[in-house]
């Protein structure tokens, strides 16, 4: 059973598409099956009674307890909703079961030579709107019912041909002809409904990579926007300065003393510095604008590992920091980007908690199941006015003055980007001298590679 569940829906779709056609077949199927499996058991139990009262029928209730029963597995399995796989397998149970019902008797009446023909029509006229019923109701179980009703229509046939019908033996081969259309029809109406979903999820698909294009071209407007503020302001002001205290210094040569000129010299230094840094910033966010992923397997932990040795080895022996680090596991990524953004939070975390007595820094995950994962750098540092959150991300929006902490207000811009390109999200939340805490939902398999469902 495991592989006619499997078999049948590998007919050439995406990965990602099949996983959708799935989804939505499957929850099709529970609300076509949830008022079928009534019906199956309310309908076995009165043609029992018919059969006995009406027909004269007095040895079908083993079939008739077997579609019954059929019903019943299909409804106990309703109370407890699953995967689209395990719905396909109690309602193809529930549908086989009346097949094979439907079929044993048509067998018990034509194998009788005192059936009488109320009997015989009674049992053919059921079978073929049984048969005709699946073929409206089978929803995403089509495939299987084709593949499970040829096996039992070629079991009846050949127990027909090793054991003949008493009499009237074209009517069952009339039966054989109505289950061969069904299941003709079932295979043709899976067909289309595929076909129509590929056409559907196409069109989505191509309305989505509009979308994000224009959403890039809005991004790459507001990035724009953010450089020319840079270039009249942030990198002015650095530059301004510098070029000020050179003329300072020069007026100074000969007046004042060495440690004067040091002094002066370090404060160009350090403007200079901050210009710099700046003009690598835009360079970074307008490079990742134009990144391609190169999907790889990621173990985060040594990832994060490496990162926190880099930005911890050069801190001052007497700072005390409490680091915490959950088991990460591993993700698809592009190693040399999601460097970038790790290196970016666990340097914030470092430098915004770096006024407390002890600073406390926490990396965790939240794990989502099969698609994606969400880690989050936590720390107790400076923090961030709540109200702040809605423009994290956003080039040149700083949350504090360059006097208290350093920084170009372009990093987290980079950060986000990052985080977009590998179709994940990034967020955070902050708490003004109590610390801040930044997420990275990012997907636990290769976006264009998306794992089946089992």
């Amino acid at each position: 059973m495991h592989l006619l569940l499997k078999r049948p829906y590998k007919l050439g779709m995406k990965p990602g598409y099949k996983d959708r056609y799935l989804k939505e077949v499957g929850t099709k199927t529970l609300r076509v099956g949830t008022y079928s499996a009534p019906i199956v058991i309310l309908a076995s139990a009165y043609f029992w009674y018919t059969d006995i009262n009406e027909l004269g029928l007095e040895h079908t209730f083993v079939f008739r307890a077997l579609g019954f029963i059929g019903g019943l597995i299909f409804f106990l399995a309703y109370l407890r909703p699953t995967k689209p796989q395990h719905i396909f397998l109690v309602y193809s149970i529930m549908l086989s079961f009346g097949i094979i019902m439907m079929h044993g008797i048509v067998f018990q009446v034509f194998s009788l030579s005192e059936s009488s023909s109320i009997q015989q029509y009674g049992s053919i006229l059921g079978s073929i709107m049984a048969w005709m019923a699946m073929s409206l109701i089978a929803q995403g179980v089509r495939f299987i019912m084709v593949i499970i009703g040829s096996i039992i229509v070629s079991t009846h046939l050949l127990i027909m041909i090793w054991y003949p019908p008493a009499e009237a033996g074209g009517m069952v081969i009339t039966l054989f002809f109505f289950a061969a259309f069904g299941m003709v029809l079932m295979f043709m109406q899976e067909r289309q409904e595929r076909n129509k979903a590929v056409v559907v999820y196409e069109l989505e698909e191509r309305e989505e990579e509009v979308r994000q294009q224009r959403e890039a071209l809005q991004r790459a407007n507001e990035n724009l926007k953010g450089f020319n503020y840079t270039v009249s302001h942030d990198l002015k002001g650095p530059v301004r300065r510098a070029y000020s205290y050179a003329q300072v210094l020069e007026s100074q040569l000969e007046k004042q003393a060495v440690e004067l000129k040091g002094d002066y010299i370090q404060r160009i230094k350090n403007n200079l510095k901050r210009g710099y840094g700046i003009i690598e910033d835009l360079m970074m966010l307008s490079r990742v604008g134009e990144a391609a992923i190169d999907w790889d397997k990621l173990d985060l932990d040594e990832l994060i590992d490496t990162i926190w040795q880099e930005q911890t080895e050069a801190l001052d022996d007497s700072r005390k920091i409490l680091f915490q680090k959950a088991n990460l596991g591993s993700i698809y990524g592009d190693k040399k980007l999601l460097w970038h953004v790790f290196s970016n939070l666990i340097s914030n975390a470092v430098k915004y908690s770096s006024r407390e007595a002890e600073a406390q820094i926490e990396i965790g995950l939240i794990d989502q199941g099969d698609d994606d994962k969400t880690i989050y750098i936590k720390d107790n540092g400076a923090g961030f006015d709540s109200d702040f959150a809605k423009i994290i991300g956003k080039p040149f929006k700083r949350f504090h003055s360059g006097e208290d902490f350093e920084g170009t207000g372009v990093g987290l811009a980079i950060v986000k980007q990052i985080i977009k390109l590998h179709k994940g999200e990034f967020w955070a939340e902050g708490e003004i001298g109590v610390g801040a805490t930044f997420y990275c939902k990012l997907p636990r398999n290769e976006f264009s590679d998306s794992p089946s469902i089992d």
